[in-house]
């Protein structure tokens, strides 16, 4: 009898036939992301300059964008606040600096492999245009 009373007690249920342990819930917190600068952090103390979500500039607006996508966090061919930033901080945390600098190799690496095959199928393109002329 001492082997079973000293584990300790676990509530469970059971419905039909189908049987669990209860946990209480927990309310997951929301991942903040701000607008302002298109960071992963709350926008309420943010001071960075206002940044343009699809490729991060401060230097110009919204009507005025012809670059293309590049994330501000992590150099990748995603908007800022994609789910594919390498970047976004995920349920267990912040990822650290070591992390933020290898997710930036990473992204620009992937935003450069993007470049390299758009500006070859531009080319490709017009060589096509200039045989058929």
């Amino acid at each position: 009898m001492d082997g079973l009373s000293s584990k300790a007690h676990r509530a469970g249920f059971r419905l039909l036939d189908e049987s669990g342990i209860v946990r209480p819930y927990k309310k997951q917190q929301l991942l903040e992301f701000c607008k302002r600068c298109n960071g992963h952090h709350p926008s309420r103390n943010c001071s960075r300059a206002p940044s343009y979500a699809n490729c991060g500039s401060t230097n110009h607006s919204v009507d005025t964008c012809m670059a293309v996508t590049k994330c501000r966090n992590c150099g990748g061919p995603h908007c800022a606040d994609s789910r594919r930033c390498l970047a976004r901080p995920t349920r267990a945390g912040v990822p650290t600096k070591d992390q933020m600098k290898i997710y930036r190799q990473a992204g620009e690496k992937e935003h450069q492999a993007v470049q390299l095959a758009r500006v070859a199928e531009e080319k490709a393109a017009t060589t096509d245009k200039s045989k058929l002329i």
